[in-house]
C-alpha cells in the first residue's frame, strides 16, 4: 500500500505521495512531533522518519532572522563640523556692480564720391557716368500728431472741490446774461399731417363691449324683480296658497245658555285670552327647547331674514315657505330692515295649534331681537287634501309670546290691529 498516514489532530489524514509530505514538513504544516507512518509499519516521529530526514533541519523564519539588525536602535554618531576658512572677506553686504553700459559707436557720415568718367583701354568708348533719379515726396508711414488748438472751458462748466490740493480758480468776470431770453420754438403739427385714423377692430371690439354690458345689465334687473316677487292675495287679505281659502282656521268658544233664559250663563272659569293651562304651557316650553337661539346677520340682505326665518321653522314645524319683503331700510350704517311683511306657509302636522305656534315663536324672535315693524304677519296651513287655511297674525302679540308676556291664545285668538 503506497503513501503515508499523518495524525492531525486526533485524526489520520493520508498523504499519496512523498514530494506532498516534503512540502508539507517545509512550510510548517507538519511538525517534527506529529506522528507519521507508511503503511504497513509502526508509528514514528516525522522527524525520525528516513524519508523526511533533513526536512526539518531547515529553519523557516531563519531568512528573517538574518535581516535583523541588533545594531538598528543604537545611536549614529553625527560626523564632525567643517570649519570654513577665514582667510576670504564676506561679500553679502557689498553691493554687486552694476554691468557697464555698451558704448555705442559713432560711425562719421561723409559724403559719396562722385564716380569719374574712365575711358577703355582698348574699345576707346567713355562711360557715360549714372544717372540721377529725381526727388519725390514719399508720405511716412505714421502721421505725425497735428498740435491741438487750446480750448478754455467755460467757467460755468468748471466745478472747484475743496481739498488740501485745490488750485484756486482764475477770478474772471462771468459773461452777462441776456435780459430777453430768446422764446424755445416749439413743434407744432402743420396742417398737411393727416390725421390717424382709428383701426375698424377697435370698433368692432367696441360694439362687442357695449352689447354684452347691456346684456348682463338686463339679467340683473330681471332677477332683481323676481327677487321682491310674492304671491297674489285676496281682497280680505287671506294667502291664496290653494283651491280653498278659509280666513278664520280658530272657532270662537262656545256660549253656555240658562234652559230657561236667552242671556248667557258665565262659566266658572272664563275662556279669556290671558288664561294659559297646561297643555299650552308645555307646548311652548316644548317649542322653546327647540328654538335656536343664534341672531343671523341681517345687514343689508333681504334673502337673509327669509333664509333665518325658514331654518328656525324647520326646527319646529314643517314648513313649505318663508318670505320676508323689506319695505324700509334703517338708515345709518347698519343698514338693518325696519319696515316688513311677513309670509309663512306651513304644512299641516295634525295639531293646528302646535303650527300657530311654531309660526308665532319664529316670528316674534325676529320682531323683538331687530325691533321690526311688521305691516302684515300672515301665517297659513296647507292640508293633505290640497286645502289650505290662513289668516293674518298680530305682530305684537307673537312677539309678547315670544318673551313670555303673553299666551298662546292671546295670538291665537287676536286679530291684526
Amino acid at each position: 500500500m503506497s503513501g503515508y498516514e499523518v495524525e492531525v489532530n486526533g485524526e489520520i489524514e493520508r498523504i499519496d505521495d512523498l514530494e506532498t509530505l516534503l512540502r508539507m514538513a517545509r512550510s510548517g504544516q507538519l511538525r517534527a512531533e506529529q506522528r507519521v507512518r507508511k503503511p504497513p509499519d509502526s508509528w514514528l516521529k516525522a522527524s525520525a522518519l528516513p524519508e523526511l530526514a533533513g526536512a526539518f533541519e531547515i529553519d523557516v523564519w531563519g531568512a528573517w532572522d538574518e535581516l535583523d539588525d541588533p545594531d538598528a536602535e543604537l545611536p549614529t554618531p553625527r560626523p564632525p563640523l567643517a570649519e570654513l576658512p577665514e582667510d576670504e572677506p564676506s561679500t553679502e553686504d557689498e553691493p554687486a556692480p552694476a554691468p557697464a553700459r555698451p558704448v555705442r559707436q559713432v560711425v562719421p557720415m561723409t559724403p559719396r564720391p562722385r564716380p569719374q568718367r574712365r575711358v577703355a583701354a582698348v574699345s576707346g568708348v567713355i562711360e557715360d557716368e549714372p544717372s540721377e533719379l529725381p526727388e519725390v515726396d514719399v508720405e511716412p508711414l505714421l502721421e505725425e500728431p497735428r498740435p491741438q488748438p487750446e480750448v478754455v472751458r467755460p467757467m460755468g462748466e468748471v466745478i472747484a472741490f475743496p481739498g488740501p490740493r485745490a488750485v484756486p480758480l482764475p477770478v474772471t468776470p462771468l459773461p452777462r446774461l441776456d435780459p430777453e431770453p430768446r422764446p424755445v420754438p416749439v413743434a407744432r403739427p402743420s396742417a398737411k399731417e393727416v390725421k390717424r385714423e382709428v383701426p375698424g377692430r377697435y370698433w368692432a371690439m367696441g360694439a362687442v363691449l357695449v352689447v354684452a354690458a347691456t346684456l348682463t345689465a338686463g339679467w340683473v334687473w330681471y332677477v332683481k324683480s323676481l327677487a321682491g316677487y310674492t304671491s297674489p292675495r285676496g281682497a280680505d287679505g287671506a294667502v291664496d296658497v290653494g283651491p280653498a281659502v278659509i280666513d278664520d282656521p280658530v272657532e270662537d268658544p262656545p256660549v253656555v245658555r240658562d234652559p230657561g233664559s236667552d242671556d248667557p250663563v258665565a262659566p266658572s272659569e272664563p275662556l279669556t285670552p290671558s288664561t294659559p293651562n297646561d297643555a299650552e304651557s308645555d307646548l311652548l316650553a316644548e317649542l322653546r327647547a327647540q328654538l335656536s337661539a343664534a341672531v343671523p346677520d341681517l345687514h343689508g340682505s333681504e334673502d337673509a331674514l327669509s333664509d333665518a326665518l325658514f331654518v328656525d321653522l324647520q326646527r319646529l314645524a314643517s314648513v313649505r315657505r318663508a318670505k320676508a319683503d323689506v319695505i324700509l331700510w334703517s338708515d345709518g350704517d347698519a343698514n338693518l330692515p325696519q319696515l316688513v311683511e311677513l309670509h309663512i306657509v306651513l304644512n299641516d302636522s295634525g295639531d293646528p295649534l302646535r303650527d300657530i305656534a311654531a309660526a308665532g315663536l319664529v316670528a316674534g324672535k325676529y320682531i323683538h331681537q331687530f325691533d321690526l315693524q311688521v305691516r302684515r304677519l300672515e301665517v297659513a296651513v296647507v292640508y293633505d287634501d290640497g286645502t289650505s287655511k290662513g289668516r293674518n297674525y298680530d305682530p305684537k302679540a307673537a312677539a309678547e309670546l315670544y318673551t313670555s308676556r303673553g299666551t298662546l291664545r292671546a295670538f291665537a285668538l287676536g286679530e291684526e290691529p
